[in-house]
C-alpha cells in the first residue's frame, strides 16, 4: 500500500485516506455487530450552550442526521463503558465519509499507538506528531502525507478522552525533539485561534486559552499540571485544532471517569462549546424486547422478562440497563454444553440472595462463557449499538 501511496500526487492523499478509512470502518462495524442487529438505543442530544437536552430522546438515525446537518466543531459523546459509544463513533465516521466531497476533511478514528509510550518517555508528546504517527500506524500512510494532512487540518479526529492525557502543544507534526509543555497553549492564545474538535473513545481536545481557560499558573493552582494531566492534554488538543483550523472533532467520554470529567470541565471549548450526545441506559422494556427477539429459548427467559415488567426500576433492570452486560448475560445463559443442552438457566438472575445491582452484575461477570456458535449470543459489547 505504501508504494501505491507514493505513486499518488500529494493532493490525492486525503481522498486515498478516506477510502482506506471507509474500508476499515465498515469492517469494524461488522466485527462490533457480530452478524446481529444492533440494539435500539436512545440518545440525549444537548446543543452547545443549552441547559437541557432535546426531547424526546433520539434514535441512532436521528443522531447521525443531526450531526451531519449541524456539523458542530466539537461533539462530546458520553456514556458508560459498554454503552455503545464506539459503534456510534463508527457510524458517525461512516456518515461523514458518505457525505464527503472532494477536498473535504477526512474523519478518522484514532487510538493511542505503542509509539506513544515511547514518545512519553522521551518527552515528545506534541499533538500534531501524535496524530500523524497514529494515522501512519493505522493506515500505513507515508510520513510526509500524514504530516501534511495533520498540519493542514484536513482531518476530523475521533478520539477517546483518555487518549490525550500527556499531550503537549506543538502544531508542527514534523517538529523534532520534545515540545515544552504549555507551548501550544501560549501560541494559540496569542493568535486567538480555536481548533474544532472531538475524539474516539478515550481522547479529549486540548484546552482553549482564547476562550478564557486558565493560564498555566491558575491551572497549577487548580490541580491541573500543564502537559501532564488529562486536562492539559485536552487543552493542547484544542489548541492544535484552533491553530490548524480543523473543521471538527469528536471526543468519546466515559461518563463515570472523574478525571475525564474534570478535564472536560477545565477546557471551556469542550465544557461550554461542544454539542453533547449522551448514550442513555436501556429501559426495562428495551431489555425485555431484546431478550424476546434474540434468545434461542424465549420460554427460559419468561420469568426474567416478567420480573423486568413488574419492577422496571428494580435491581435486575438496573443490571441489564447496560447493553454490554445484557449481551454478556445472554451469552452466558444461552451457552450450550458438549451434549447440546443449556449450561445454565437465566432464573439464576432472580435468586433472592442477589440483593442489588452489584450482586447481579457480579453473577453475570462470573459466568463462564463458551465460544460463540450456532444459536450463541454475540460477544459482550458486540451489538451494544443502536439501529439506524
Amino acid at each position: 500500500m505504501v508504494r501505491v501511496w507514493r505513486r499518488e500526487r500529494r493532493g490525492d492523499a486525503a481522498g486515498r485516506l478516506a477510502g482506506a478509512v471507509l474500508r476499515r470502518e465498515r469492517l469494524a462495524r461488522d466485527r462490533l455487530l457480530g452478524g446481529r442487529e444492533p440494539m435500539d438505543l436512545r440518545y440525549a442530544w444537548t446543543a452547545a450552550g443549552a441547559a437541557e437536552p432535546a426531547v424526546p430522546p433520539m434514535r441512532s438515525c436521528a443522531v447521525l442526521e443531526r450531526y451531519a446537518g449541524r456539523r458542530p466543531a466539537r461533539l462530546l459523546v458520553t456514556g458508560a463503558p459498554g454503552s455503545g459509544r464506539t459503534l456510534l463513533a463508527v457510524d458517525l465516521v461512516l456518515r461523514l465519509l458518505e457525505q464527503r466531497g472532494p477536498g473535504d476533511a477526512v474523519p478518522v478514528r484514532l487510538a493511542a499507538t505503542p509509539a506513544d509510550s515511547e514518545a512519553d518517555a522521551a518527552g515528545d508528546a506534541d499533538v500534531a506528531a501524535r496524530l500523524a504517527r497514529s494515522v501512519r500506524a493505522a493506515y500505513r500512510v507515508p510520513r510526509a502525507a500524514a504530516e501534511e494532512l495533520v498540519r493542514e487540518g484536513r482531518l476530523v479526529p475521533v478520539l477517546a478522552a483518555g487518549a490525550v492525557a500527556g499531550w503537549s502543544g506543538a502544531t508542527d507534526p514534523g517538529a523534532e525533539g520534545p515540545t515544552p509543555a504549555g507551548r501550544g497553549q501560549e501560541g494559540s492564545a496569542a493568535e486567538g485561534s480555536t481548533p474544532a474538535g472531538a475524539a474516539p473513545e478515550g481522547s479529549a481536545p486540548a484546552g482553549q486559552v482564547a476562550d478564557g481557560s486558565a493560564p498555566a499558573g491558575r491551572e497549577a493552582e487548580e490541580g491541573v499540571t500543564p502537559g501532564g494531566s488529562a486536562a492539559a492534554g485536552l487543552a493542547a488538543f484544542d489548541a492544535y485544532l484552533r491553530a490548524v483550523g480543523a473543521p471538527g472533532a469528536v471526543l468519546l467520554h466515559d461518563a463515570g471517569d472523574p478525571e475525564a470529567a474534570r478535564a472536560v470541565g477545565a477546557v471551556p471549548a469542550w465544557r461550554d462549546g461542544a454539542d453533547r450526545v449522551g448514550v442513555l441506559p436501556l429501559r426495562a422494556v428495551d431489555a425485555r424486547s431484546y431478550l424476546r427477539a434474540h434468545v434461542a429459548g424465549p420460554d427460559r427467559w419468561r420469568a426474567v422478562c416478567d420480573a423486568l415488567t413488574a419492577a422496571p426500576d428494580g435491581p435486575l433492570a438496573g443490571a441489564l440497563s447496560n447493553p454490554a452486560r445484557l449481551l454478556a448475560a445472554v451469552r452466558a445463559f444461552e451457552a450450550r454444553t458438549a451434549s447440546g443442552g443449556f449450561a445454565r438457566h437465566p432464573r439464576e438472575l432472580l435468586d433472592p440472595a442477589l440483593d442489588g445491582v452489584e450482586a447481579i452484575c457480579g453473577l453475570i461477570a462470573g459466568c463462564p462463557v463458551a465460544d460463540s456458535g450456532p444459536g450463541a449470543a454475540a460477544p459482550a459489547a458486540a451489538t451494544a449499538g443502536s439501529r439506524g
